[in-house]
């Protein structure tokens, strides 16, 4: 048994990592609040732009817009890029673990050039070709927030560019350089496909790891769907030559709600990572204040047995 010393020097330590992961929460929570407040407040922006987009789709026609789109990947060298939105720091629970594992496993299922589907987003529709499997599918990756960068040098992927850092919260400004370099790489046919896997925000106690296609555009999902029934906007110029200098907007767009709920997310996570670290260690210090009284009682009890034992000798 561990004498009262030791106990109250582990009371202690216990006490002062209570108190510092006390403080991150606090800090996590305000960061979580501004972070789902930029998050929300982006979506009518978003859901406007999706409208928008949706209208034009449909004015252009399908076929139109799959020529334009062949017309701007040329290549085809079987290259897939995949943008990973990371969390910044560590403290976020299983946050980054699942994230991991996602990531892993798009990266296993893509490169043996395997339809790839999970339950939010539709990666690949059956009906579309696969890459050429006479070659090799190569993962390039653009990284984005710092932890992102080692996971991706511990996968041995080659790193296009790297975001370490972006705005907190991040603006509309730090994914626009992100988008762009995709998009040119997409546009020279370096790369045929791009994705993006990131947490997805859910609730204040789920988070959930997801990926979501960008590149080539799928406008099938948009297509499908009931046009606006007032637009409040006009054309100046055709449909087909407005989609041109549309759609790099609405990937800029969608990767800026990816980024917002990212963050949301990651702070969310690191919130409740440390609240239960805070009331574990209250517990663990309620176990050590209760072990240190009973080893106090059974030395005094043990002192007053000595004492009585010389007495009753005397």
């Amino acid at each position: 048994m561990a004498s009262n010393k030791d106990i109250k020097r582990r009371i202690k330590s216990v006490k002062n990592i209570g108190q510092i992961t006390k403080a991150l929460q606090t800090v996590s929570a305000v960061k979580m609040r501004k972070a789902q407040e930029a998050m929300h407040s982006s979506v009518p922006f978003y859901e406007k732009m999706q409208a928008m987009f949706q209208d034009v789709l449909i004015d252009v026609g399908e076929e139109e817009i799959a020529e334009y789109m062949r017309k701007t990947n040329k290549k085809e060298k079987n290259n897939v890029g995949l943008i990973i939105i990371s969390p910044s720091k560590g403290f976020a629970g299983s946050l980054l673990s699942n994230l991991a594992k996602k990531t892993l496993d798009f990266i296993e299922k893509r490169e043996k050039n395997h339809i790839y589907e999970n339950d939010e987003f539709i990666l690949f529709h059956e009906e579309q070709n696969p890459l050429n499997q006479d070659q090799k599918i190569e993962i390039k990756v653009v990284t984005v927030e710092k932890k992102s960068k080692d996971f991706a040098l511990h996968l041995n992927k080659e790193i296009i560019a790297d975001f370490p850092k972006l705005s907190s919260p991040a603006t509309f400004d730090d994914v626009v350089p992100i988008v762009s370099i995709m998009l040119e790489s997409y546009e020279k046919g370096d790369i045929d496909e791009v994705y993006v896997v990131y947490t997805h925000f859910l609730t204040t106690f789920s988070q959930k790891a997801v990926v979501k296609k960008l590149l080539p555009f799928d406008f099938s999902a948009y297509m499908n769907k009931q046009t606006s029934q007032k637009k409040w906007y006009t054309y100046s110029d055709a449909a087909a030559s407005l989609f041109a200098d549309l759609y790099p907007a609405f990937l800029e767009a969608t990767m800026f709600q990816c980024v917002l709920d990212a963050a949301a997310a990651e702070h969310t996570a690191r919130m409740i990572a440390m609240k239960n670290a805070t009331d574990n260690a209250k517990d663990l210090q309620k176990d050590l204040v209760f072990a240190y009284n009973q080893n106090r009682q059974a030395s005094i009890t043990q002192e007053i047995a000595e004492i009585t034992s010389a007495a009753d000798t005397i």
